[in-house]
């Protein structure tokens, strides 16, 4: 069943990448992505929250590093993966 897990995000980046050499060797980009909602409240009236989503890419960090700047829109396709701490 891992067909499941599918992950559409469309937002803009809260600041620009930064690229990190993992343990492993691979070059890994980070960045936040804020993800606006809109809702009704108890009134009636429309509001907007957002949410921020730390995001962790491998696929051609450094490749992709000079697009993923602060304020850029962005629609990412992935999946998610839980981190476990010990």
């Amino acid at each position: 069943m891992s067909d499941l897990n599918d992950l559409k995000l469309q937002g803009r980046i809260v600041r620009d990448a930064v690229i990190k050499t993992a343990k492993n060797g691979r070059q890994v980009a980070l960045f936040t992505l804020a993800v606006n909602q809109t809702h009704k409240d108890a009134e009636g009236n429309y509001v907007e929250t957002a949410n921020y989503f730390p995001i962790s890419t491998f696929v051609n960090s450094e490749k992709f590093a000079g697009y993923l700047k602060k304020g850029q829109p962005l629609i990412l396709e992935g999946y998610l993966k839980q981190k476990t701490r010990a």
